[in-house]
């Protein structure tokens, strides 16, 4: 059996066991973004404009979804169909989500591959409360196991955060410890319509060890 195959298994039973803890009450969101960048933990993918729907099916603190990101250049890096699934508990202290999230990238016409230079599955933990925090690790795809940490704060519509790789990383390019996002987003919901908001976004990231600085600018739909 191979490690593709186990790692799959493992995501249904996942999916199986969080199912039966949901509520009745469910709910199916699609969505889309426009971004000037496709910018993810600090690293510019596409070094283009970037499309990037979403579709979610919601359950109680069951979520479901897939999420794209299509460079407007065709550029391959900045091509991505990834989904994941999580579940959310709420408590007195905060809400904590376990997420499991299949990072794909398509072949050239849109193949779905199926190999490890494919794929990337992580299994991660956030927090929201007084603060919000996540920790992930790639389980499959990445000889090093590769492990971000991330701690942020919101006041209002701005954000502040911080996120590093706590050892050595070819993914996010650290020889140990390594700063890798820091940054400021401001979020703003502009009223169309009585009916409609539109939203923006903006992000000013910068990445210490690649000494990268981007400012990326969305609006969603």
């Amino acid at each position: 059996m191979t490690k593709l195959l186990i790692s799959k298994i493992t995501f249904l039973i996942f999916l199986l066991m969080v199912s039966t803890a949901v509520s009745t009450a469910a709910q199916v969101s699609l969505g889309v973004d426009a971004m000037n960048r496709y910018v993810w933990r600090g690293f510019d993918f596409g070094d283009s404009p970037s499309i990037q729907p979403e579709l979610n099916y919601t359950n109680g603190g069951f979520e479901v979804g897939v999420w794209g990101a299509f460079a407007t250049n065709g550029n391959p890096a900045g091509q991505e169909i990834s989904p994941w699934v999580a579940y959310t508990a709420g408590t007195d202290a905060g809400d904590f989500t376990f997420i499991a999230t299949d990072y794909t990238f398509p072949g050239p016409g849109g193949t779905w591959p199926h190999d490890s230079d494919s794929h990337a599955i992580e299994l991660g933990l956030g927090y929201e409360g007084f603060i919000n925090a996540f920790a992930g690790v790639f389980v499959y795809g990445d000889d090093d196991n590769s492990m971000y940490v991330e701690l942020g704060y919101d006041f209002r519509s701005v954000g502040i955060f911080a996120g590093f790789s706590p050892y050595e990383s070819a993914e996010y390019g650290t020889d140990g410890f390594g700063l890798i996002n820091v940054g400021l987003s401001y979020d703003y919901d502009m009223t169309i319509t009585p009916d409609f908001d539109l939203g923006m976004t903006s992000s000013l990231v910068w990445n210490p060890e690649s000494e990268l600085l981007h400012l990326v600018f969305g609006i969603s739909l």
